[in-house]
């Protein structure tokens, strides 16, 4: 297997290599703004099932007889600015993060036809590189990916609040009305009789694990992390789009809140409302701050000194850890 610098065509030859393309995107490659894949020959000139993206992402080895199960994943890298060139350069984390959010902006803004769920899209998937780099292995996604957002975040940002509304949501729906009521008792401003079409604002409404724990012991600390805002944009953002192309069900594309760089909510109707005016709160996480909390990530896990990869914690923290 030569490596890519070997590569015995080039930009010029794309339109022969169509069938090509179309063939290996069909292994695995799902993302669709690919300008280019460069795919390396073998022997008999039949497409090898190795390829680079232009653009640092994760270059990967398929195995022939399993195609979609990584095998070899080298160091991103990209291609120098001026083309098509014999060597590749290195890239550093949090130059690959920056790339990346550029590409963000495009998309949330509607070029290249994007759209705001294309823009979440690439966004969790950056914090997903970041944090299988740190925590490599296979059945633990989830688990890693809200270690990575908990552990790297600018807390400024105020990234790691509960989101209040939710888990009120989830209490009802699980019969624990007495503790949904002690919680909701403690913002009056969105709960209270007449406040159910009230426009909710993150910093307003949410609250920090802390404080949940204050006004209700008895929950567990895994119970309320579950509808902190990373693991909460993992499940209803991340994985709804990602497998569904549609928004979960206690998430929003819209913002009723103006002029809010935060967190908010979107208020529906619905019939599986459990309040009288058969309203439901959906989470909005504009784009821009969104970007803002994976560049921190990402600057934070570029600037650490701590060997990389990183043992798994004994317990994770979105498992009570």
């Amino acid at each position: 297997m030569g490596p890519l610098r070997d590569i015995s065509f080039w930009l010029e030859e794309l339109p022969s290599f169509a069938p090509n393309a179309q063939r290996v995107l069909g292994r695995g490659w799902t993302f669709a703004p690919i300008i280019a894949l460069a795919v390396t020959h073998g022997a008999d000139r039949r497409a090898d099932t190795t390829g680079e993206l232009l653009g640092p992402v994760r270059v990967v080895r398929y195995d022939r007889q399993q195609p979609r199960r990584p095998l070899v994943a080298r160091d991103r890298r990209v291609y120098s600015n001026t083309g098509w060139p014999d060597k590749l350069s290195s890239m550093t984390t949090s130059e690959f993060v920056k790339r990346k959010l550029s590409v963000v902006r495009a998309l949330a803004e509607g070029q290249c036809g994007g759209s705001y769920a294309d823009a979440c899209i690439l966004l969790a998937s950056v914090v997903s590189a970041l944090a299988a780099d740190l925590w490599p292995g296979r059945r633990k996604d989830e688990r890693r990916f809200a270690e990575c957002w908990t552990k790297y975040a600018d807390p400024t940002l105020h990234p790691h609040r509960v989101s209040v509304p939710l888990l009120v949501r989830a209490l009802r729906r699980q019969n624990q009305d007495a503790t949904a009521d002690a919680l909701a008792a403690a913002r009056p401003q969105a709960f209270a009789p007449g406040h159910e079409t009230h426009v909710l604002i993150g910093v307003q409404v949410d609250m920090s694990e802390a404080e949940v724990l204050q006004v209700c012991p008895a929950l567990q600390p895994a119970d309320i992390r579950r509808y902190s805002y990373g693991p909460v944009f993992y499940r209803h953002v991340r994985s709804a789009l990602v497998h569904e192309y549609q928004l979960g069900d206690r998430a929003s594309s819209v913002a009723m809140a103006g002029n809010n760089d935060g967190v908010s909510y979107t208020n529906r109707l619905s019939s599986s409302s459990t309040s009288s005016t058969g309203v439901v709160r959906q989470i909005h996480y504009p784009s821009s701050w969104l970007e803002s909390v994976v560049e921190s990530i990402g600057t934070q896990v570029s600037s650490s000194t701590t060997s990389k990869p990183l043992p798994d914690p004994t317990k994770w923290w979105l498992t009570g850890g």
